[in-house]
């Protein structure tokens, strides 16, 4: 609710006494959508995850060239972190060469196996009733 009259606010002046009013829309327009960008970034940054990346780390590299089908990988590597420069670049050792890059366009490598990278063999009861009930073969 405002604390001006609809004349005040539609003609900037007051319909009784001919004094302009003053108003600073401009002022109050700038500090609202300050507070609106605020609060949007706080919300949209709740879920980010800060990731800090050492010489040594292997990373991920968004493959970003061109158009690319629904079933191509997204990423290719994993690739070896050589150097971390203070504007947001980042070496990797790619083989032959190395490659400096953004940080936005790699992603950390999670190894989804074990530690030796082999994934665990599986022990499942056997599907086939001619093997019996105590069968355990690995599949």
């Amino acid at each position: 609710m405002t604390t001006i009259s609809p004349a005040q606010q539609a003609f900037g002046r007051d319909m009784f006494v001919d004094v302009a009013h003053q108003t600073d829309r401009l002022q109050e327009q700038y500090n609202r959508k300050i507070s609106q960008i605020k609060d949007n970034n706080q919300r949209e940054n709740v879920h980010r995850h800060e990731w800090t990346y050492n010489p040594d780390d292997q990373v991920l590299l968004l493959q970003d060239a061109g158009v690319q089908g629904k079933m191509m990988q997204l990423f290719d590597g994993p690739y070896r972190v050589t150097a971390i420069q203070e504007h947001g670049t980042s070496t990797l050792d790619k083989g032959r060469y190395l490659e400096t890059l953004s940080i936005r366009r790699i992603r950390p490598h999670k190894p989804q196996r074990g530690g030796d990278g082999q994934q665990p063999a599986v022990t499942t009861v056997c599907p086939d009733l001619v093997c019996g009930e105590d069968c355990m073969r690995e599949f």
